[in-house]
């Protein structure tokens, strides 16, 4: 009984234990409006970033506890002060990652972290993600896959282009999404964001004023060579 009670605290104490992460490469990109001064730490160390508007941030590191926390300073009657943005779960086991920061409307975020290793994704691969709350189809050249809400996958794309076309599920029907051609290389790894914006990015000038052609977008994201080169064991 006592052995038992002995195992069973032991248990308890080890599934309480906190996980930690130990110099975790990233980068981040943000889904919406850039996010300047984003603040986190690592060790004892406070960074502090801007996150890019649909494109890829610094590479920085991170280490501490696995629950990564990220912070803005805003100015409330008169006085400034650091609350806290956003949060993300690192995953286990991965030592490069790729945070997609989704902005809220209450001024915080979602961030969802992406396994950014060429064990998880190869150079020649390109990986397809699915950031609406939609259900989509997505045909790259003579191949066709179906991506819930918020979901990936990584598939081999040869060069030397992706056609690609996507469609939207709504009410039951396929509805036509957007299109895009995009180049490819063997020694290229990029994701293929799938998202549902108005930013100014997506809109084109017409006589009418600047509108948004699709009711989605899809724009790139390449590696960042900087990134590349400034990992140890890269070539």
């Amino acid at each position: 009984m006592k052995f038992f009670s002995f195992l069973r605290l032991t248990l308890l104490l080890s599934a309480a234990a906190p996980l930690f992460a130990e110099d975790v490469k990233f980068t981040a990109v943000s889904l919406g409006d850039s996010l300047p001064d984003i603040e986190y730490k690592t060790g004892t160390k406070t960074e502090k970033f801007t996150i890019p508007s649909f494109s890829r941030s610094e590479l920085k590191t991170y280490s501490g506890k696995a629950l990564l926390d990220f912070y803005i300073t805003v100015e409330k009657n008169g006085k400034k002060e650091t609350i806290r943005f956003a949060e993300v779960t690192l995953p286990e086991k991965t030592s490069q990652l790729l945070l997609v920061f989704s902005p809220q409307s209450d001024g915080t975020a979602k961030v969802q972290a992406l396994d950014d290793t060429q064990e998880a994704m190869p150079r020649g691969s390109t990986r397809f993600y699915n950031a609406t709350a939609l259900t989509i189809a997505i045909k790259y050249n003579a191949d066709t896959m179906v991506l819930p809400p918020y979901q990936q996958k990584i598939v081999s794309a040869p060069p030397p282009q992706v056609v690609l076309q996507v469609a939207y599920q709504q009410q039951g029907r396929w509805l036509r999404g957007c299109g895009n051609v995009v180049a490819t290389d063997n020694d290229m790894r990029q994701t293929i964001f799938i998202v549902a914006s108005e930013s100014d990015i997506f809109k084109v000038q017409t006589p009418g004023g600047r509108v948004v052609l699709s009711p989605l977008q899809s724009f790139t994201l390449p590696d960042l060579m900087e990134a590349e080169s400034a990992i140890p064991g890269r070539n």
